[in-house]
């Protein structure tokens, strides 16, 4: 009887790995504030993250993870993310967008984000998917960001058995972190 439980716990585990399995690579993660604007009225801001793996040098190419969260003056939180295949040729990078099946984004010791309700939008032209998530989750984003606590990005390409998860600090100057405040505070007034 035991032995039998053995076997259904050991093919419980490797069915759930499959599902939810990847390998964490340390990552350059670069961050970039985003505004949205409106008749020069601000409407919503947030930060576009980029991370590659920080082992890709000497690689003929590479998977860079594009992930954004933003919130907006009417209380909505959105992240979109999505996935670039790099290929070095001859000294000239080029990129094509991978098709996602799924991402998610998260500050170290949080949870990462879901999407609202289950609702998840694709973009046809770039292969990236869109959700929406609670005031919560982008408040968690925001304040992680903006301490420098280190964040984890997770995006599943379409054709691949597991999620890519590159996890580090995020690079972003004192300049770009004043101006993602600035745009919180006239997002939230």
């Amino acid at each position: 009887m035991n032995m039998i439980r053995l076997i259904l716990f050991i093919a419980a585990v490797g069915t759930a790995s499959v599902v939810s399995a990847g390998i964490v690579q340390q990552a350059i993660i670069l961050a970039v504030p985003v505004m949205q604007v409106k008749d020069g009225a601000v409407q919503g801001c947030g930060y576009r993250l980029k991370a590659i793996p920080k082992d890709f040098a000497g690689q003929a190419s590479f998977v860079a993870l594009d992930i954004s969260f933003n919130l907006y003056s009417s209380g909505l939180g959105l992240v979109k993310g999505g996935a670039q295949h790099i290929v070095l040729k001859d000294g000239n990078p080029r990129s094509t967008n991978g098709q996602a099946e799924s991402f998610w984004l998260k500050v170290e010791g949080d949870k990462p984000t879901t999407a609202a309700e289950g609702k998840v939008l694709q973009s046809p032209d770039t292969g990236y998917l869109l959700y929406e998530v609670s005031v919560e989750a982008i408040s968690k984003l925001f304040a992680g960001l903006l301490r420098g606590s280190p964040m984890t990005l997770g995006v599943r390409v379409k054709g691949e058995p597991i999620d890519r998860i590159y996890s580090g600090s995020v690079q972003v100057s004192e300049q770009d972190k004043r101006q993602g405040g600035e745009c919180l505070r006239e997002v939230i007034k």
